[in-house]
């Protein structure tokens, strides 16, 4: 019996199910909805020669801890499933509320620009 469960969503969506119990109670399949951690997967960029991946995932400990993980894939890899991890932190919610102001900074700016541009 898996100890994960997965569901793609949409197109670089992915929800996974863990279940702690799964050993103390085989029977137990699935959890809560508020309980299911998250994971998000972005592409980055794409070369004719490798990809960047952005992957934001959600840790069940230390409580409110996200992963924020950058892989490359190269084109001419031998297993073109292979990932090279190029970057990983880890952070608090907290911390990822302020990268997503900072970003939401920049791209408003940057609308601001290139309306100004227009």
């Amino acid at each position: 019996m898996s100890l994960v469960h997965s569901a793609t969503l949409d197109w670089g969506d992915l929800i996974q199910i863990a279940d702690p119990d799964a050993l103390s109670h085989p029977a137990k399949q699935e959890m809560k909805m508020e309980n299911q951690l998250v994971q998000r997967e972005v592409r980055l960029g794409f070369a004719a020669n490798f990809e960047t991946i952005l992957t934001v995932r959600e840790l069940r400990s230390p409580a409110g801890t996200v992963e924020l993980k950058f892989e490359t894939v190269f084109a001419g890899a031998k297993n073109a499933r292979a990932r090279q991890t190029k970057a990983q932190f880890f952070v608090s919610q907290k911390d990822l509320e302020n990268i997503l102001i900072a970003i939401n900074t920049v791209t408003a700016k940057n609308k601001i620009n290139n309306k100004d541009d227009s």
